[in-house]
């Protein structure tokens, strides 16, 4: 068995409510695949991760509750941006599933929640900024783990990544957004730098500078704005991110 935090088990998050024509009691699946994903934290063991993975291909198999579970687990993400890798990490499982059928509607359906809300992204920053960074992270991460059949990423999703990371270096900024987009930068920065031309690179650059010059953000996140120039200037021989281990 395997613990969670607050000394519950995943497989104890099974939710089950009393049919009324038998008496006998059924358990909601989605319900109990929320309950798991809630309960996983950042750095969750392989072991918790399988099981939640476990759970959402059974349900996935039916093209009818792909949303759903998309829906389940982006809303983990719009709770704590740092979770978007352990997503994209689910999401790539579940874009495997069993026929190809079933894989390239599970990966239209992701693309689609995904600039779907990348459409909404000015109101979001305003009116939902958990969401704003959830998305923000989701799409990034989403371009870094999931592939499609021929182990090409999600192009269409380069543009969107670019934007969004330029739309949080800007003048308006929040900590927590330049934290986020400087996670961001770092894990994406080696595959941006294959889908942009040289010079939204440049740009791209002079404006994590200027942030630096600027003071902007707390320390850890200069530090790492400064790794993300490191990385530019050295084709990211000095940062192997996460997804290339």
């Amino acid at each position: 068995m395997v613990g969670v935090p607050g000394g519950m088990l995943l497989s104890d998050y099974s939710v089950t409510s009393t049919s009324s024509s038998t008496g006998s009691a059924v358990t909601d699946p989605m319900e109990s695949l929320t309950n798991m994903v809630n309960s996983l934290s950042i750095d969750c063991p392989p072991t918790e991760l399988m099981i939640v993975k476990d759970s959402a291909k059974k349900l996935v198999i039916s093209p009818s509750n792909q949303d759903e579970v998309i829906s389940i687990v982006f809303k983990r993400c719009k709770q704590d941006w740092r979770f978007a890798a352990t997503a994209a990490g689910i999401f790539q499982d579940l874009a495997d599933i069993e026929t190809t059928e079933e894989q390239i509607k599970f990966r239209q359906r992701l693309l689609k929640v995904l600039q779907g809300d990348y459409t909404r992204r000015n109101a979001l920053r305003t009116e939902d900024h958990g969401h704003f960074l959830g998305l923000i992270s989701l799409l990034t991460q989403t371009l870094c783990y999931v592939r499609l059949k021929d182990g090409e990423p999600f192009k269409p999703l380069a543009e969107p990544v670019m934007e969004s990371i330029m739309m949080c270096l800007d003048n308006k900024a929040s900590n927590d957004e330049l934290e986020c987009v400087a996670q961001q930068l770092l894990d994406v920065g080696l595959l941006l730098s294959s889908m942009i031309d040289c010079a939204r690179q440049q740009r791209l650059r002079n404006n994590v500078k200027d942030l630096i010059a600027a003071g902007r953000g707390s320390v850890e996140t200069r530090r790492k704005f400064i790794s993300i120039i490191e990385g530019f200037a050295s084709n990211w021989d000095l940062h192997s991110p996460s997804y290339k281990k």
